[in-house]
């Protein structure tokens, strides 16, 4: 009789903010960074639980603290402090809210959605640690801080930021590569300017930056995955 209709196979919801191709992500390379740096993390999580480890890696805090004090520059303070205030909650805030506009203006229902699930899982992850370990502060910071120091927030909420906004918005290829160079050193210089600041420990700093981008790359992977099922049309960005 008549020829069936060719159907395509179901395609995953979320695509780029950019065009109407769906997202594309090496997704073997992506799972292999998430993996690194949830080890970086649980890694780090595990020492500052256990006194006898935290105590083995103090030293190692100290001396960042030490050559934080010693090369302690007006011009470096003045960038830190910079830093610290567009890395601070109000600013990022405004900035994370402007992102999702923009996605929802463009009808990106599925990046908005994901967007809004890294951000949000970031700062519950920042919040929910930093009482559950309840670490004191370095000494002499430079500028005002709250809460606890485990994990450094700015450093966690720079990082899934500038990643998860890269893989939102840009297209595969090499002009993403080049961007997420420039994502992750921006999040690499808030962290070191956190430790510089004598705001956090290295440790703080590194557990934060790898927090936030393992949390940006799972979460798109994890929507990526879980929206390959009943797509609509609508939806479809």
């Amino acid at each position: 009789m008549f020829p069936r209709p060719r159907q395509e196979g179901r395609r995953p919801l979320i695509s780029d903010a950019t065009s109407n191709t769906l997202i594309d992500i090496d997704r073997p390379v992506a799972w292999r960074w998430a993996a690194l740096m949830i080890t970086v993390a649980a890694s780090l999580m595990i020492v500052m639980a256990v006194p006898a480890l935290a105590e083995w890696v103090q030293p190692l805090d100290d001396w960042g603290w030490e050559a934080a004090v010693d090369s302690e520059a007006d011009i470096l303070v003045a960038i830190g402090r910079a830093l610290d205030v567009i890395g601070g909650s109000v600013v990022m805030a405004a900035l994370m809210f402007a992102v999702a506009i923009i996605f929802g203006i463009k009808r990106r229902w599925a990046t908005l959605a994901t967007w809004l699930v890294a951000m949000g899982l970031s700062q519950l992850l920042s919040l929910s640690l930093k009482f559950l370990y309840e670490r004191p502060r370095p000494t002499q910071s430079l500028v005002e801080t709250a809460t606890w120091s485990f994990p450094s927030g700015h450093s966690i909420t720079a990082a899934v930021f500038a990643v998860a906004l890269v893989l939102l918005w840009v297209p595969k290829g090499h002009r993403r590569r080049k961007m997420l160079v420039v994502g992750v050193a921006y999040a690499v210089i808030m962290a070191v300017s956190r430790v510089y600041l004598r705001a956090h420990w290295i440790t703080d700093a590194s557990a934060g930056f790898a927090i936030g981008v393992g949390t940006a790359v799972v979460v798109i992977l994890a929507m990526n995955k879980s929206s390959s099922g009943g797509a609509e049309d609508g939806e479809r960005l």
